[in-house]
């Protein structure tokens, strides 16, 4: 469930922030000014994973995969990776403009179909993750024997599902238009194991999960309270 709203939350920074990006208006502040604005943020970027490396070496020691692990270090990679992109790609364009511009015209395709990849991926997460959350609280509410309650939740995830799927089936026919050729008989087997995935997953950790993390506080101590009468 987190890891699908993760997911969204990386997907949707990534698009805005790209289109955000492009709504400074770099022409009227001069020829080098989107140039200068990428090496100062990538430049930014490294300097706060320098930062926090260094701290954290000095206060804790480090070891990658525990880095890794508990230190949110996937993030604090990928973000000094998209400043290391950001440094080289505005270091290059302040002393080869014309070689760059050459090669940004040229891979252009493969970043816009990179885009709308992540647009499609957005979607989905997210109502995937809402999806998921609202099967485990079902699960959980059958649980405290709430069967109306329940219901309630797993009628509103299957409504949810019922946007992923139709957002995942909508992708696949760009990746049918634009990428790859997908039969349609494929497309509905892949919706379908998609759809399957969802809800055994979803209330597979509503059976796992403790009712703590899946249940309002007030309803937990209602159960409890009639489990001591």
């Amino acid at each position: 469930m987190r890891t699908a709203l993760k997911a969204s939350m990386f997907c949707w920074g990534i698009v805005v922030a790209f289109f955000l990006f492009f709504l400074i208006p770099f022409e009227a502040m001069g020829p080098f000014a989107a140039a200068v604005f990428s090496v100062s943020l990538g430049g930014g970027l490294l300097f706060l994973l320098g930062r926090y490396v260094y701290r954290l070496h000095k206060k804790e020691g480090f070891e990658f995969g525990w880095f890794l692990a508990q230190k949110r270090g996937f993030w604090w990679l990928l973000l000094g990776a998209i400043g290391l992109t950001l440094f080289v790609a505005g270091g290059l364009s302040l002393f080869a403009p014309p070689q760059i511009q050459r090669q940004l015209e040229t891979g252009a395709m493969p970043v816009a179909a990179f885009l709308v990849v992540l647009f499609w991926f957005s979607l989905i997460f997210t109502f995937l993750g809402f999806a998921f959350v609202c099967y485990a609280q079902a699960v959980g509410y059958w649980r405290i024997k709430k069967i109306k309650w329940g219901a309630g939740s797993f009628a509103v995830a299957v409504l949810w599902l019922a946007f992923a799927t139709l957002f995942c089936s909508l992708f696949l026919d760009v990746i049918n238009d634009n990428f790859l050729a997908l039969a349609a008989q494929t497309q509905n087997i892949m919706l379908g194991v998609f759809a399957l995935a969802v809800t055994v997953i979803g209330l597979g950790a509503g059976g796992r999960e403790d009712l703590d993390k899946l249940l309002p506080e007030e309803d937990i101590k209602e159960h409890l309270q009639k489990r001591a009468v």
